[in-house]
């Protein structure tokens, strides 16, 4: 009777941890992804500038 409350505990500590440890890793993930689209909107807006540059020159 006691091994599966023990069990229990133990699997929501570890659960606990799990997601401790997993959380740097999705901010990361979040912050290079907002990294990467801001990386991209800059690219898109200088190729268009460069583009109307071209145009108007």
């Amino acid at each position: 009777m006691l091994r599966p409350v023990i069990l229990r505990q133990y699997s929501g500590a570890f659960t606990r941890l799990n997601i401790a440890a997993l959380l740097p890793q999705i901010l990361k993930l979040a912050v290079n992804y907002r990294m990467l689209r801001i990386v991209w909107f800059n690219e898109l807006f200088t190729s268009r500038a460069r583009e109307l540059a071209w145009k108007l020159r």
